[in-house]
């Protein structure tokens, strides 16, 4: 199916459903969020604000599974911020946008050099967002518009590392980071 097209633009702001768990009617204060996110794992139903919609995937069987998991991992975070668990919602949100990037960077290059790169997504710099997208213009890809560049700013300061510290990350701040995954996952799913 087409992306669904609203006033000339692809409708990239789309409604998730998580069919066991989430209601479309407000789950908690945190349900806003809901309503930006721009897709999940298979059992999630995807609704665009005029009528059902798909996504598209990208072609590569290797850009799939990285895409896939960019997904499924902020499915997790979204879950895990409604029970107000904002360390480990930003942990996960922070791995969706490390796999919305190298889902994008496999989708610029041919089958032939994917060997290649995901040789390179190995050790700590694979992790690191700026390295990521450096590797992303190498392959040709385009730089961050403007309107994104605030939100990389944000999220730039996630580390694996985040797994190692306790304690609770400041409710407003992690929405204010999965808001800041949500417009570059956006970004980068419109480049897929």
């Amino acid at each position: 199916m087409r992306p669904h097209t609203v006033h000339g633009t692809r409708a990239r702001e789309t409604v998730l459903l998580r069919s066991a768990q989430l209601v479309l009617a407000g789950v908690s204060p945190n349900s806003y969020l809901v309503r930006h996110v721009i897709g999940a794992r298979d059992d999630s139903v995807w609704r665009a604000a005029e009528g059902w919609n798909t996504v598209a995937m990208p072609s590569s069987v290797q850009a799939r599974r990285f895409y896939r998991a960019a997904k499924q991992r902020f499915d997790d975070a979204l879950l895990l911020l409604e029970m107000d668990r904002t360390t480990a919602a930003v942990y996960l949100a922070g791995y969706s946008v490390e796999c919305m990037l190298k889902a994008l960077i496999l989708s610029s290059v041919p089958p032939a050099q994917e060997a290649v790169l995901l040789a390179r997504f190995r050790g700590a710099r694979a992790h690191d967002y700026e390295w990521l997208l450096e590797l992303y213009a190498e392959q040709g890809g385009a730089r961050l518009p403007a309107s994104v560049v605030p939100h990389f700013a944000r999220v730039n300061s996630w580390s694996t590392d985040m797994r190692y510290t306790p304690g609770t990350i400041a409710a407003h701040e992690a929405q204010a980071f999965v808001e800041a995954a949500i417009a570059i996952m956006t970004w980068a799913d419109g480049r897929l």
